[in-house]
């Protein structure tokens, strides 16, 4: 969905939920979240394989030599396809269904958890725009484009936008 900017007239209602209700991210799920994040070991193991080669250079014969370091340098490069092709797929594929449960059992939520439009979003500051680092709020949006609103529930806020032309 694609609005003007200089088009769009509305408001936005939000409010906080902290203390009220339940995170939709634990503490332990977010840690869970950020070891798959980062990826395999191997990555380690590369770094390794690299100080191993380096320090016993003269010790090793060519066939050692090879084998350390094609192993190291095809290490390096599978924790890196992994970090970008699968890590964060798999993290945020995670993320969303471990939030969804939380998001059930609150009392007052403007969503259910058990919609079928849900998208997955995090929201950043503007000051956040052009710098990399972590997003201000993580939840789930829905476009409901009959009734004209933007709905949202996330970690730390809800609220509703309505659209007018």
């Amino acid at each position: 969905m694609q609005r003007d900017a200089e088009r769009v007239i509305g408001f936005m209602e939000s409010e906080s939920q902290e203390g009220e209700e339940k995170k939709l991210l634990s503490p332990v799920q977010i840690g869970i979240q950020l070891v798959i994040g980062l990826g395999p070991l191997l990555l380690v193991g590369a770094i390794v394989a690299g100080i191993y080669l380096f320090r016993q250079w003269d010790e090793l014969d060519v066939l050692h030599r090879s084998l350390i370091g094609c192993g190291g340098f095809a290490g390096l490069v599978a924790g890196f396809i992994y970090l970008i092709k699968i890590g964060l797929f798999i993290r945020y594929a995670d993320a969303i269904s471990v939030s969804k449960v939380p998001m059930q059992r609150r009392t007052e939520a403007l969503l259910s958890g058990r919609e079928d439009d849900l998208v997955a979003v995090e929201l950043f500051g503007r000051e956040k725009w052009m710098k990399p680092g972590m997003s201000d709020d993580f939840g789930f949006l829905q476009i409901d484009c009959p009734q004209r609103i933007l709905r949202f529930e996330g970690h730390w806020t809800a609220g509703r936008c309505h659209l007018r032309r």
